[in-house]
């Protein structure tokens, strides 16, 4: 098969001169490339042609993916936190990818939902991410192929939701003595994290006995103790540790 282009060139004496160039595509198999070149008054014409076999130009190549770029995960988070991400699939010139499929997951623990997205005209993909439940380092990866991106956030204690009885409960002891074991109690989330520095007051509230600390702040393990010297003259003795917005830890 052939394949015919015209070239029109206008002459310096001001003639038109008309150039017909023929390839023969089939010599080079799927395509070629034809150079011809002539001095036509003092005129050189330079005409490169370059076509398939059909005669058509040939396709555009498609950007390929080089790197994802994550936003929407902080330096620090609390547990539990649902955060919405996105990753962004890039060319080598850092110019946003349509419709790349990109994977979201995590080694630490947490969601995300969708686990897969694909990227719309600005090359994003967005996904919800539940962080971890466990304080400490949590790590979140975007992948498409061979390309991924792993960025990391610190995972803080959500808001206090108990005061936990660690030690100290249902002991007997004499009237009007300290019973023989501290009382000791716990402040944690919902995930069962530690809360450190919660104030936790203890409060006598039958048998007429007293602490010897009323008021702790929950140390670096969230735990707070008193003693307890019970009552005389009664045999039920009652104690609540209580923190701010909890229902109380009752000791008997």
């Amino acid at each position: 098969m052939s394949a015919r282009n015209n070239v029109v060139a206008m002459s310096s004496g001001g003639t038109i001169d008309e150039t017909a160039i023929t390839t023969n595509a089939a010599r080079a198999g799927s395509s070629s490339l034809g150079i011809a070149i002539r001095n036509v008054q003092s005129l050189v014409v330079l005409v490169i042609l370059s076509m398939g076999c059909s005669g058509e130009p040939s396709a555009p190549k498609a950007n390929l993916l080089a790197s994802i770029s994550i936003t929407g995960v902080q330096s620090v988070h609390v547990a539990g936190e649902r955060v919405t991400v996105s990753a962004k699939a890039e060319d080598k010139d850092l110019g946003p990818i349509p419709n790349v499929r990109i994977s979201f997951g995590s080694s630490t623990g947490g969601s995300a939902n969708p686990a897969t997205a694909t990227t719309d005209v600005n090359g994003v993909a967005t996904t919800t991410w539940t962080v971890p439940g466990t304080t400490g380092t949590a790590a979140l990866r975007a992948s498409s192929g061979t390309t991924a991106l792993q960025v990391t956030t610190e995972v803080q204690a959500a808001a206090a939701a108990h005061i936990n009885k660690l030690l100290g409960d249902a002991q007997q002891g004499i009237e009007g003595e300290l019973l023989p074991n501290v009382l000791r109690v716990s402040v944690t989330d919902a995930f069962g994290n530690v809360i450190a520095g919660r104030a936790v007051t203890f409060v006598v509230t039958a048998g007429g006995g007293s602490v010897t600390v009323s008021s702790a702040t929950t140390a670096a393990d969230g735990s707070a103790s008193t003693e307890w010297r019970v009552g005389v003259g009664t045999t039920r003795n009652t104690l609540e540790a209580r923190t701010l917005n909890l229902s109380p830890a009752t000791f008997t």
